[in-house]
């Protein structure tokens, strides 16, 4: 299960995570942190070319072509470079874009071949970091206490992986078998966001529905 939130515009951090489960037999959750990926298709002499996992610039010598109504959208590839808690770069970053708050879209996607930029474009799914990793027996509650927290930068998504180990080789001796867990985390954002059309919209559809009981 993948999480993804909107933060280039709200800061958000982790902090801790909860989780309640049933009915298990050494099933495993494994909790990390990863890139929103891109598709492209193969093509040739475009401006960008698909390297270790990420898409770099080219100058017309490209291998592959994305789409650009894509990439401008706020979940459409994008990944934020992280920074460290000094500010320093952990890594370099091959794209520079400027977000809009006005449209909600990514503009001026701009080439930085020698990795000064901010943003990053993955078409392969690395790990940036595992925070969670996990085996549960019978029924319970745990919570993962973190006496720090670490930044989301956008298009960094949560991904969630469940396992029911009776289907693993390792445990052969325990069958096929039903399980569930509720898996809650502690976001800090900058502010809370609320979309009034969303809600006035939804508050719409309810009263319809009342109104169309009330008249069966």
């Amino acid at each position: 299960m993948y999480i993804d939130y909107m933060t280039v515009n709200n800061e958000t951090f982790v902090h801790e995570g909860h989780v309640s489960y049933i009915d298990c037999q050494f099933d495993k959750i494994i909790c990390q942190v990863v890139p929103q990926l891109v598709s492209f298709t193969p093509a040739s002499n475009t401006n960008f070319r698909a390297y270790n996992g990420i898409i770099i610039p080219a100058v017309g010598n490209g291998d592959v072509q994305l789409d650009p109504n894509s990439i401008v959208k706020p979940n459409g590839g994008l990944v934020q470079v992280k920074y460290d808690e000094t500010g320093v770069k952990t890594s370099a970053g091959f794209w520079d874009a400027t977000w809009n708050n006005t449209t909600k879209l990514f503009e001026n996607i701009t080439a930085r071949s020698d990795g000064s930029g901010n943003y990053n474009l993955f078409y392969y799914e690395m790990i940036f970091s595992t925070f969670v990793v996990d085996y549960f027996i019978g029924s319970g509650n745990e919570m993962y206490e973190c006496s720090d927290v670490d930044k989301l930068w956008h298009g960094m998504r949560l991904k969630i992986t469940a396992q029911t180990c009776g289907l693993d080789w390792q445990y052969e001796d325990i069958e096929d078998h039903v399980w569930k867990m509720v898996f809650r985390y502690t976001l800090h954002r900058q502010r809370l966001v609320w979309n009034m059309d969303h809600w006035k919209e939804q508050l719409l559809k309810l009263l319809v529905i009342l109104e169309y009981i009330l008249v069966v």
